[in-house]
């Protein structure tokens, strides 16, 4: 998607979770929001896509059936050492706390939110990871 005033290309976000009401949920409001959306439910395709074409984003679940998502931070951190990433988890198993969302930070995530993730929360961090640097004031 361009804009059509400024000819930029918006950002685009891959999401990778195997809850497909996120996936269907991330597909509607993320183009709101003016962001390219591409959902995936399983690891080793969303990571296929990002060997191929890097998204500016990855949103990426910590606990999935086929990799983990400390897993898929560590790959996609090779595959595209630029790219922005937000891990998500309930961050509990069993009942009980974890710290998996402080240990995706310490992988490599940029942010880290938890589930069920609130609406206002990501479009926060999707603004703060994706805005363009502030240009630099002249030297005087």
């Amino acid at each position: 998607m361009t804009d059509a005033t400024t000819g930029a290309t918006n950002p685009r976000v891959q999401v990778v979770d195997d809850d497909p009401r996120l996936l269907q949920a991330a597909l509607r409001l993320l183009p709101r929001w003016g962001f390219r959306c591409d959902a995936y439910s399983d690891a080793q395709s969303a990571l296929a896509a990002i060997e191929r074409d890097p998204p500016d984003l990855l949103i990426v679940d910590i606990f999935m059936p086929d990799m983990d998502g400390f897993q898929v931070i560590a790959r996609a951190r090779r595959l595209a050492p630029r790219m922005r990433i937000i891990a998500v988890s309930g961050d509990v198993i069993r009942g009980e706390a974890t710290n998996v969302l402080a240990m995706s930070a310490e992988l490599g995530a940029d942010a880290t939110l938890h589930k069920p993730i609130r609406p206002e929360a990501l479009h926060a961090n999707l603004i703060a990871l994706l805005r363009p640097p502030a240009a630099q004031a002249p030297a005087r």
